[in-house]
């Protein structure tokens, strides 16, 4: 199994299986403007949480009998900027009347 490295732009993040294991499929841009894609099973919701999309992430991993590229490793190069980021608001609590 030969092992390979990409760096490119996270142009799309999709849940492609939900459990056992939740397994994301991930779009690149790479430096020499062709798209990839990749499938990351390892953690895969916590990628989801930390890799946004427009992030410049570097990934490792191998190809499959597919010829899937799977993700064994990732480091996220550039964090996207986001300048009109909004405050996260909690959903207002239902106020029940006592009968």
């Amino acid at each position: 199994m030969e092992h390979e490295h990409f760096t490119g732009k996270v142009i799309s993040q999709k849940i492609i299986q939900a459990d056992n294991p939740t397994m994301i499929l991930i779009k690149l841009m790479l430096d020499n403007d062709t798209e990839m894609l990749a499938i990351f099973a390892r953690k895969a919701l916590t990628f989801m949480l930390e890799v946004q999309v427009g992030d410049i992430i570097s990934i490792y991993g191998h190809y499959n009998q597919r010829q899937q590229f799977i993700i064994e490793k990732y480091l996220i190069k550039q964090k996207m900027i986001q300048t009109n980021e909004q405050p996260f608001n909690y959903p207002k609590q239902k106020r029940y009347k006592n009968k």
